[in-house]
């Protein structure tokens, strides 16, 4: 797998690459020039001792907050996708072993790039010729030095004419879209960036005044929003969810998750409904569950998903998913 960094991606993005996609896909020419007004006309300044020291005009790169940045810098990746699906197709680039039958050559989402191929020096080549030619294209140039390679099963010569082209050698677990990356379940220590998150966040709260009802809507929005992206994807360890709500407890009662003595009631009598006497937080527990049932709802869905289609083939093989016997080394 080769995780593809691009070197300041929406800063060197090509506005006459955007405007030329844009009249391929047939967008009307009024449209166009809309778009085009709002690439180009901006000025800058930069402020020198707090003093402006006049502006000036950019000429490329979309602007980082604004709302339509997003969707033209994924118009501009849909063109590297095509052009690797393209090299795929044509053989020029082999599809690893286990993603061949499902034709996944490539991950991505925005700017974060995952390319998967058979580990030859051969289609390594032709992914980084594919890298260069889209650069010259868009201006969205690949980063060698923070691009990385990861490989198993290969032998030592193998090994050795990958290492030639100069990429670094990763190793998982990874972050990939917030969240690490790897082939088992989780160790409790390798959920430390969801605890330090949460952990920053409380203490950044700790030094404000704030009243019972202001901490519990940040404990009912900030924080479960952030625990839920976690829960969704993964059955955490009961010791990691029982520190998340130990620390939820703690700045609910004191605002300060240092005191450990002054909870008044029971956290599973303040995750009650309101009507049952509680303040209608969740249980982490019950809700992780909850929202893991859901992959297994896709896998009954038939809604198109890569994720089931990965599952299908190699997990369940044709096999009714009631009758899987749970194992140890499973994810």
């Amino acid at each position: 797998m080769l995780k593809v960094d691009i070197r300041k991606a929406f800063d060197s993005v090509r506005w006459d690459f955007i405007l030329t996609i844009l009249k391929v896909i047939g967008l009307p020419h009024r449209f166009i020039n809309w778009i085009s007004k709002c690439l180009t006309s901006p000025t800058f300044s930069v402020l020198v001792n707090g003093n402006i020291g006049g502006f000036f005009k950019s000429t490329r790169g979309l602007r980082q907050g604004v709302a339509l940045s997003p969707y033209l810098f994924v118009l501009v990746m849909e063109i590297f996708s095509k052009l690797l699906e393209a090299q795929f197709t044509a053989a020029q680039i082999s599809y690893h072993p286990h993603t061949a039958n499902l034709n996944i050559s490539h991950l991505m989402f925005a700017d974060d790039v995952m390319i998967f191929f058979d580990g030859s020096s051969n289609s390594l080549h032709r992914i980084t010729e594919a890298l260069d030619l889209f650069g010259s294209w868009s201006g969205l140039h690949m980063n060698p030095q923070k691009t990385e390679i990861f490989t198993a099963g290969l032998n030592q010569l193998e090994s050795l004419e990958l290492s030639s082209f100069g990429f670094p050698i990763g190793s998982l677990p990874i972050r990939y879209l917030g969240l690490p990356l790897m082939h088992r379940k989780l160790k409790f220590s390798e959920y430390s960036p969801l605890l330090d998150k949460l952990e920053g966040q409380f203490k950044s709260w700790a030094v404000k005044a704030l009243s019972y009802a202001g901490r519990l809507q940040l404990l009912k929005s900030v924080i479960s929003g952030t625990v839920n992206f976690w829960i969704s994807a993964f059955i955490l360890p009961k010791g990691c969810i029982a520190k998340i709500e130990s620390m939820c407890s703690r700045f609910l009662w004191t605002g300060d998750i240092d005191n450990f003595h002054s909870t008044k009631v029971a956290w599973s009598s303040v995750c009650l409904p309101k009507d049952g006497g509680g303040l209608g937080l969740r249980r982490y527990e019950v809700w992780n569950n909850t929202l893991c049932l859901r992959l297994v709802w896709l896998l009954f869905s038939q809604g198109g998903s890569l994720w089931v289609a990965w599952h299908q083939h190699h997990s369940l093989k044709n096999m009714s998913f009631w009758s899987l016997e749970e194992k140890q080394t499973d994810s």
